[in-house]
């Protein structure tokens, strides 16, 4: 974007800011922006990537990341405000404002951080588009990674300790944010809640329990080794195994090894 139509969007985007005490007509405004540079520069691959059921803009994503950067600055600074504001963009029927709502979330101060964990218990839910659920956690987190990683442990936990498969996939699925985030260091709670999991896989949650092996082994790749020869010596289900055998090329050779010997040991025949 030319020098001259990036200070105009920021312009722009300063308008949006002095209605930002104003929820609806900050949505309306916004809403506005987005029609205006709607398609333009559209280039395939470059902008977001549409969902089936969420209608899409096609802005040039140098306009949305620079509604981040600036929106986010305002967060930090009006964070109640922020709270009101996003609660109306995640009800939009487009993507951008709902992309724009998980990302204003995740960059609320941590002296709101209660008021986060509502939002996103309530943004959560099963029947989300799976797709709008990554971004969320991926996004919405980010500030309460920061400040406050027990809370994002012990929102997962919660929903890990149902009995009902489709909430536990949504502790599994925003598990893997955190476990992505370098800063997070404690891994042991997450082997410890995916353990009754890696056990008895259960089919509806194969997928994600594979994003999640898939994404300790990049993050872990000897420390997630220990921990499913640990299993194989608690349990030698043919479920767990296959699960093991399905991570296997993800691993080094000499780790695969070690997998293998313990497969064999727990299952000799």
């Amino acid at each position: 974007m030319p020098a001259a139509e990036l200070s105009r969007l920021r312009t722009q985007i300063n308008g949006l800011i002095l209605r930002f005490n104003e929820p609806e007509a900050f949505h309306a405004a916004l809403r506005d922006l987005l029609d205006l540079y709607s398609d333009r520069a559209y280039r395939p691959g470059k902008a977001v990537h549409s969902h089936p059921l969420l209608p899409t803009y096609r802005v040039p994503p140098l306009v949305l990341r620079q509604l981040e950067i600036e929106l986010s600055k305002t967060c930090q600074e009006q964070p109640e405000q922020a709270l009101a504001v996003v609660k109306i963009l995640w009800r939009d029927d487009h993507i951008e404002p709902r992309l724009l709502a998980a990302h204003l979330l995740g960059a609320v101060p941590g002296s709101h951080d209660e008021a986060v964990l509502e939002i996103l218990r309530e943004w959560a839910k099963p029947n989300e588009d799976f797709r709008m659920l990554k971004e969320l956690f991926k996004r919405g987190t980010a500030g309460l990674r920061r400040t406050a990683p027990q809370k994002v442990l012990a929102l997962i936990e919660s929903w890990m300790d149902t009995p009902r498969p489709e909430v536990q996939a949504l502790g599994l699925q925003a598990m893997i944010p955190l476990i992505e985030d370098q800063s997070f260091e404690n891994l042991p709670p997450i082997f410890r809640l995916i353990s009754p999991l890696v056990q008895t896989p259960t089919q509806k949650l194969l997928t994600d329990i594979y994003a999640i092996m898939d994404a300790l082994i990049k993050r872990s790749p000897t420390e997630t080794a220990y921990f499913l020869r640990q299993t194989l010596a608690i349990t030698s289900g043919p479920g767990t195994a296959r699960l093991i055998r399905r991570c296997l090329p993800t691993f080094s050779p000499e780790l695969q090894a070690g997998l293998r010997t313990a497969l064999k040991a727990a299952n000799p025949s």
